[in-house]
């Protein structure tokens, strides 16, 4: 993930996904394990150190001679204009209280710096104090 040309394309391929398979599964359990398999992905994609100096892994590719010209700091804008929209097909899960919980740790250092409009994920904090969620546990 330390390359801007493979991190945008990553989220921009993991949004399709997410659009075109939505979670629908009869099982549970299954179901369960993928959202916290797409949310270890979604840390591991929002790692602070995979930002700062812009890599290219095919420097020949017309988005990495674009990307380029451009900078770091528009480079950075196009990922959160990517990984907005992947947050907000996450957002739509049916969420059982762990995944829920699991969503609230990485809220705040993981996902919101990267999100064009953090100030969205307010009504999804104030449901947390809602229910009530005990965060003793790691999540996964």
């Amino acid at each position: 993930m330390a390359y801007t040309d493979l991190r945008v394309d990553f989220v921009r391929e993991l949004t399709s996904l997410l659009e075109s398979k939505p979670i629908t599964s009869k099982n549970s359990k299954l179901e369960e394990d993928f959202m916290k398999n797409i949310l270890q992905i979604v840390k591991t994609v929002a790692s602070e150190k995979n930002f700062g100096v812009d890599c290219f892994l095919y420097p020949e590719s017309e988005y990495s001679k674009l990307a380029a010209a451009r900078g770091p700091e528009e480079n950075y804008k196009d990922f959160k204009k990517y990984f907005s929209s992947l947050w907000t097909k996450v957002m739509k899960w049916n969420m059982t209280r762990s995944i829920y919980k699991a969503v609230v740790t990485i809220l705040p250092d993981k996902i919101m710096p990267h999100l064009q409009k953090p100030l969205h994920m307010s009504d999804f904090l104030m449901e947390a104090f809602k229910l009530g969620l005990n965060f003793k546990k790691k999540c996964f």
